[in-house]
C-alpha cells in the first residue's frame, strides 16, 4: 500500500525539524564602509572589554570605530599623544575616522601623567590602603567638579586624591581641547560608579575618550584601529584592496591558530579578487618574531593548512582536499610573524609559461611596468607582479628552479632572493625539479 499524502507531509517535516535542529548559525563577518576605505570586519571579536557610555557613538550595524592607545610611563602626556597619533597617520589601515573614540590603556602599577597646554592634569594611581572598600585603581583627571568647584590635583598627594575619589559619583566635565565630544573613565578593582567628562585627542576635532585601566601589568590590547560594539566586542578590521593586476589566485585570512580560509568578502570589480591586511600597528618586532606584521604572499604551489593548493592548474585544485598543515617554508615564516594575506598565481606546475600563450587555466597576472602588458616572467609570475604593484605588500614566497625568482625580479624591478639548494626544506611544496627546487622571496624593500 502506497502511503497517503499526511504521512508523507509529516515525515516531511520531522525531517525538516530535525535538520533545523542540528545546524547552527555563525557569522562570517561583513564589509563596511569608513569614509572611502573599505574595510572586512570578522565575524569573532579580537576581545571584549568593559566599556560604558558608547551608545551615543556613531555606527553601523552596532559597530563604532575607534581607536586603542597604549599608555605607559614614556608616553603619558598628551604631547606625547599627539606624537603617537602622527605616527598612526602612516599606516594604512587606520585614519583619523578611527578617533571618534579612543581607548587609552594606563598600564597597571604605573603612575603616569597627562598633561595639557593649560595645566590640566590626570594621574593613574594604583592605591592599596588598608580598607578594602577604598581600594581604588582608576584614573585621576586633574580638573574636576563638584558642586561646580574645579580642584587641580596636580599637587595633592595621594591621601588627598583617596579623600576626592568618592566625589567621582557625580557627572563633570574637562576641558582639554576647543571641541569635545565625551568621555568615560573606567574603574577596575572598586565598586565607584565611573565618572562622564569631555575632552578629545590630538588629530580630531570631535573626539569620544573611552580610558580602560590594566590592572594586570601591561597593556592587554595592541594599539591600532578597532571596531567596538555597545557591549565592549572589539574587532580589529582588515582593509580591503583589489588585486587589480591578477597576482592572487585567493585571499587568506586566519581562521584558528595557524589555519586559514578564504576571505569571504569582496569588492565591485571585474575578475579582481579582494585582499584583506591588518594594520602594521598591531605587530612589534622582536628578536624571535622579525617578520611581525610583515604581510606576505604565498606562491600557490606551498601547502597551507586548510585550503587548497592550485599548483597553477584548475583540475588539480578541484581534484585535491585542502591541506592539512603548512608546508615547512610557511610555517617558518609564520613562526617568525608574517602575515599570510593570499596565495599567488604560477604558471602550470611551476613550468616555464610565456604571456599569454601559455596561460591556459588562469589568466597571466600583469607586469605594472612599461605600458603594463610586459611578460611578468615565471614561474613565480604573482609573486613578482604583486610585489611590484602593491604597496600594502610587503613581501612575497616564491620558487626558484631554473629561474623562476630571478626572471620575475629582473623584468620587475625587484630585489630576488635564490637561496642555497637545501638551505630550506621543502616539505608541504610541490616538486619541480627536486635537485634544483628552491624557495625564496621576492620584495620590493630589502629586508635587514
Amino acid at each position: 500500500m502506497l502511503p497517503s499524502f499526511s504521512s508523507l507531509f509529516l515525515a516531511l517535516l520531522l525531517s525538516l525539524v530535525s535538520y533545523g535542529a542540528t545546524s547552527t548559525l555563525t557569522s562570517n563577518g561583513g564589509t563596511l564602509m569608513l569614509g572611502d576605505i573599505a574595510y572586512y570586519v570578522p565575524g569573532t571579536p579580537y576581545t571584549t572589554v568593559s566599556v560604558q557610555g558608547l551608545g551615543r557613538l556613531q555606527s553601523v550595524n552596532g559597530l563604532s570605530p575607534v581607536t586603542v592607545i597604549g599608555a605607559t610611563a614614556n608616553n603619558a602626556t598628551l604631547a606625547s599623544l599627539s606624537s603617537i597619533v602622527a605616527d598612526f597617520a602612516t599606516d594604512d589601515v587606520w585614519s583619523p575616522d578611527f578617533l571618534q573614540a579612543a581607548i587609552i590603556l594606563c598600564v597597571g602599577g604605573l603612575s603616569i601623567g597627562l598633561h595639557s597646554g593649560s595645566g590640566i592634569f590626570a594621574q593613574y594611581s594604583r592605591l592599596k590602603p588598608s580598607a578594602g572598600k577604598d581600594a581604588l585603581q582608576s584614573l585621576h583627571v586633574g580638573a574636576f567638579s563638584h558642586d561646580r568647584s574645579f580642584y587641580s590635583l596636580q599637587h595633592l598627594s595621594m591621601q588627598t586624591l583617596l579623600a576626592f575619589s568618592y566625589l567621582w559619583c557625580k557627572p563633570l566635565r574637562i576641558t582639554l581641547a576647543d571641541a569635545s565630544l565625551g568621555v568615560l573613565v573606567q574603574q577596575t578593582g572598586n565598586d565607584l560608579s565611573p565618572p562622564l567628562g569631555s575632552t578629545s585627542l590630538p588629530g580630531s576635532n570631535r573626539t569620544s575618550v573611552v580610558v580602560s585601566v590594566a590592572s594586570n601589568g601591561s597593556s592587554p590590547l595592541p594599539s591600532g584601529p578597532y571596531f567596538i560594539l555597545a557591549n565592549g566586542a572589539l574587532y580589529q578590521p582588515l582593509r580591503l584592496y583589489s588585486d587589480f593586476a591578477g597576482a592572487f589566485t585567493q585571499p587568506l585570512i586566519s581562521t584558528r591558530h595557524e589555519s586559514y580560509g578564504a576571505l569571504p568578502a569582496a569588492l565591485p570589480g571585474i575578475q579582481s579578487p579582494t585582499i584583506g591586511v591588518p594594520s602594521r600597528l598591531y605587530y612589534t618586532r622582536t628578536a624571535s618574531r622579525p617578520l611581525a606584521g610583515v604581510r606576505t604572499g604565498i606562491k600557490d604551489i606551498y601547502d597551507v593548512a586548510g585550503v587548497k593548493t592550485s599548483d597553477g592548474n584548475r583540475a588539480w585544485y578541484g581534484f585535491y582536499p585542502p591541506a592539512t598543515a603548512n608546508s615547512v617554508p610557511v610555517q617558518r615564516l609564520i613562526d617568525a610573524g608574517a602575515i599570510l594575506v593570499g596565495k599567488r598565481k604560477t604558471s602550470q606546475f611551476a613550468n616555464g609559461e610565456r604571456a599569454t600563450v601559455d596561460w591556459v587555466d588562469y589568466h597571466s597576472p600583469f607586469n605594472p611596468r612599461g605600458d603594463g602588458y610586459q611578460d611578468p616572467s615565471s614561474s613565480s609570475s604573482g609573486a613578482g607582479a604583486g610585489a611590484a604593484t602593491y604597496p600594502w605588500l610587503d613581501l612575497t614566497l616564491g620558487s626558484d628552479t631554473g629561474g623562476s625568482i630571478r626572471g620575475p625580479s629582473q623584468v620587475q624591478g625587484l630585489f630576488g632572493n635564490r637561496p642555497s639548494y637545501g638551505l630550506v626544506e621543502l616539505t608541504g611544496v610541490m616538486p619541480l625539479a627536486p635537485e634544483l627546487d628552491t624557495a625564496g622571496f621576492l620584495s620590493v624593500f630589502f629586508f635587514h
